[in-house]
């Protein structure tokens, strides 16, 4: 029988910039994941992810290093982005109920 991976990967492109998400189990965390965002410039990591409002920020960090504006990210241009990346979040974290 396999076994599934240690560590699972989604590519997602933001703004036109390629960004890799994984997810490794995190046994300090309270979902169960910790999950890093490796962008051209920075890496961001989270292991608070079953937080609506930390999830919020984490994906809205991932925004910002892909090179969108503050003002950018509550409108309509980075809407699919954002969308994208909620999803991504969700794959990587089974554990976490999705939104509606």
């Amino acid at each position: 029988m396999k076994l599934p991976p240690k560590v699972n990967t989604h590519v997602v492109d933001v703004n036109g910039v390629t960004v890799k998400l994984q997810s490794k189990p995190d046994n300090e965390a309270v979902n169960g994941w910790a999950v890093i965002c490796y962008a051209p410039d920075m890496s961001i990591r989270s292991k608070c992810l079953h937080n609506v409002s930390k999830r919020e920020k984490f994906i809205l960090s991932i925004g910002l290093a892909a090179g969108y504006e503050l003002h950018e990210l509550g409108g309509e241009v980075a809407e699919e982005d954002i969308a994208s990346l909620e999803k991504a979040v969700h794959i990587l974290t089974p554990t976490i109920t999705p939104p509606s």
